[in-house]
This record gives structure tokens, sequence and C-alpha cells, in this order.
């Protein structure tokens, strides 16, 4: 995964359609993006996408496809094939001025994709990434001139951890914008922020109007 290519999708500001909201259109650019390898192309199935991007279905993933290729966000490489995936490179260069290819030593370390749907090792290395209302990753991945510093080792533990967090306790804040707070609260260390997270969250929230403010108050209080 190129986190450059996740951090400019994040930026962008796809329009709406009669058959899909704007929002979710940006949510499939984003899990779309984690998808990519070196080159800015990924070939993830739609059901791969479906099954990872909470509440979207199918169709919804196929009408954000159409609509991202409409304003020219993203185009498939060779023509659909029937019953193959389809290969989309993001048309980075012609929205943000991201270089199209970058040297493999400007990438951030992540595992290999498959062979079969482009899809990460990792377990659940998407879900941490999928929701588009993220504020900005932590300093380990901001871009630096024209570096990107590697991601955290324990990283790929910590968004497992979250997402799964999130899932049994019903939290009303998103694994994705969580795992900023972990890194705050760990002091850099991601995993050990999870830890202070998962103490501060063992108390339900009942009752609130507002169950995400009262979260994040909580997690503001944490001392890291």
């Amino acid at each position: 995964m190129r986190d450059d290519l996740v951090m400019w999708a994040l930026q962008q500001h796809p329009a709406g359609t009669k058959q899909i909201g704007g929002h979710a259109i940006g949510r499939a650019l984003v899990a779309l993006s984690t998808f990519a390898n070196a080159d800015a192309i990924a070939w993830p199935s739609v059901s791969t996408l479906a099954g990872l991007i909470g509440g979207m279905t199918e169709r919804d993933v196929r009408n954000a496809f159409d609509a991202l290729q409409q304003q020219n966000v993203i185009e498939p490489e060779s023509p659909p094939r029937p019953g193959r995936v389809t290969r989309w490179r993001l048309l980075v260069d012609n929205l943000a001025g991201y270089p199209a290819t970058r040297a493999e030593t400007d990438l951030a370390g992540y595992p290999a994709n498959s062979p079969v749907d482009n899809s990460p090792n990792l377990a659940g290395n998407l879900a941490g990434n999928l929701a588009g209302n993220l504020a900005g990753y932590p300093a380990t991945n901001r871009r630096e001139g024209k570096k990107l510093a590697a991601t955290h080792k324990h990283e790929p533990n910590a968004v497992n951890a979250l997402t799964t967090l999130c899932r049994e306790r019903s939290l009303p804040i998103p694994a994705s914008d969580l795992l900023p707070e972990a890194y705050r609260i760990g002091q850099g260390d991601p995993w050990d922020g999870y830890l202070k997270i998962k103490a501060v969250t063992e108390q339900p929230i009942t009752g609130a109007n507002n169950p995400a403010a009262v979260l994040r108050k909580r997690l503001h209080e944490v001392t890291a």
C-alpha cells in the first residue's frame, strides 16, 4: 500500500450523483487507494471492497467507480473483460500533482499484496483506513519532502486490535479515527496507545446524547 496515495485520496472531494452521494464515493476512493501498487494501480474485486466498507453494497461500489471515472479521478488500465477484475489507475497526476510512480525507497513499507485480488495479506489492514473523515495521519505517515517515513512496526497490530475493539464494544468512533489517538496517547507507539484506549473504553457510554463527543473527551483527558 502507498501511504501517499491514501493521503491523496483523503484530500479529494468527488461530487455525488443521482445514484450515490459524494461521501460514499470518497470512501470508495480511499478504500481503492489502499490497494494501489507503486504504479498507482489497484485491482481489488467489487465484492472485496463492499465487504470491507461498512454500509456499502456491491452496486454502491460500482456506482462509485462509475462516478470516479466520469470525474477523471480513476480510469481502467485496459478495457474491462467479463469475469475479470478491473485494474484501476488512480489519476493522481491529474488532480493533486502527485507523480504517477515513485521509487521504492520513497514508499512506506507494507506487506505484499495478494496476486488474486491485490488484497493485503494481513487481515484487517484496510479496516483502519476506510473512513473518509480522517483529519490526518499520524506524524510517522506524513510527507517529509519527497520521502515518506516508514509506518510504525506496531501499526498493523494496533489497527486490527482497534477494529476488533470498535466492533466488540460498539464504540461510536471508528478505528480509523482512533488510530491517530493511539499514536498520540502512546507517544508514537500505536500499540501502547491502543492498550490505553482499551482501558478507557471498559466503562460503556450510556444515556449520552452524543456518545462520540463523550468518548473524544475521555480520550483527550488521557495522559500519554
